[in-house]
């Protein structure tokens, strides 16, 4: 209830004038406000416990428990969105936010649940938990991800194109799958020997244990649930009689194994350093050197691979075609 009393906390003036320019505004000894000389102040709010954890944080007064389920993940968000409204720099709670993640991380998590803290995790430059949270979904999400606010706060949202990146990686591994699942057949089609139309039947047999099958209904399946299928896991042909050694290799099981183990190693998560070199537009030459030297870690608090570099690209796409193109032009 508005005007009413719900909580009180003890501060030191010259910490809060110290962290944040509004409250510096307020409490300075040439200021013009109510607050200047006050030994009390009001502050409207709607969220204590995002106010409790800035403050101590502020003053090195954190409580144990507010680094656990006492604060929930909107209330994060409002943390966020506190910091912004007193102009406090978010990234001096860096520390309460990875010890608080660790311990929300000990439970299993839905897709909300990673959909909502991949915000904080970017805003709190969390790198190992962005991108461990943008993997898990790229991998196990069948449709279109999207990011997941749960306050009225609408402007608080991730820049640039994270989102495109993360549906982008989604889309390229179940390209890649399809890929190379379905490149045999063509080989089947083209072959000169006899025992092809049986091969073929055959192998559409093995394909048809996999998750990829029914093929009109793959893209209700997630990336994961195709490679984990049983089928995909145990792909297995029948060989038939009179096989020549060009269809037997076909029907192998070593190359669906070998494709399973590259997709299931494809993409790393969005790398937040990646991100940050390349999102004010005016990329330095070092990054287009990493893909050229496929040094694509390098200088990263995560390891990955030239997917996750690719994606995690946020400057101009006509930048990028162009550095494919001298790529292409190079080889």
């Amino acid at each position: 209830m508005r005007g009413t009393v719900v909580a009180s906390m003890k501060v030191n003036r010259q910490v809060l004038i110290d962290n944040s320019q509004v409250f510096k505004a307020m409490m300075s000894s040439d200021g013009h406000w109510k607050e200047t000389y006050a030994s009390t102040i009001d502050m409207e709010v709607d969220n204590i416990p995002s106010v409790e954890v800035v403050l101590r944080a502020l003053h090195g007064t954190m409580k144990e428990e507010l680094y656990g389920a006492s604060v929930s993940f909107p209330d994060v968000w409002e943390i966020i969105q506190f910091c912004s409204y007193r102009q406090i720099e978010v990234l001096k709670l860096k520390g309460w936010f990875a010890k608080w993640l660790e311990n929300a991380l000990k439970v299993k998590l839905d897709h909300d649940d990673l959909k909502m803290l991949l915000f904080p995790c970017y805003t709190f430059d969390h790198a190992k938990g962005f991108a461990s949270m943008t993997k898990t979904l790229a991998y196990n999400s069948a449709e279109h991800t999207t990011e997941y606010n749960p306050t009225d706060y609408r402007h608080l949202h991730l820049d640039g194109n994270a989102i495109g990146g993360l549906n982008g990686a989604r889309g390229s591994m179940r390209g890649k799958l399809l890929r190379g699942l379905f490149d045999p057949v063509a080989a089947f089609l083209e072959a000169k020997c006899d025992c092809k139309a049986n091969a073929l039947f055959a192998y559409h047999i093995g394909l048809s244990k996999t998750g990829i099958w029914p093929i009109h209904d793959h893209h209700k399946k997630s990336v994961q649930d195709i490679l984990d299928s049983p089928g995909m896991i145990n792909f297995q042909c029948t060989i038939p009689d009179g096989a020549c050694s060009s269809c037997r290799s076909r029907l192998s099981s070593t190359k669906v194994t070998e494709l399973r183990r590259k997709i299931l190693n494809d993409f790393h998560g969005l790398c937040l350093d990646c991100m940050t070199m390349t999102k004010t537009g005016d990329i330095d030459s070092d990054y287009w050197d990493h893909d050229r030297m496929h040094e694509w870690d390098a200088g990263c608090r995560i390891q990955h691979s030239q997917p996750t570099w690719y994606f995690s690209y946020m400057g101009r796409k006509t930048d990028m075609k162009n550095h494919q193109k001298a790529m292409k032009r190079a080889k």
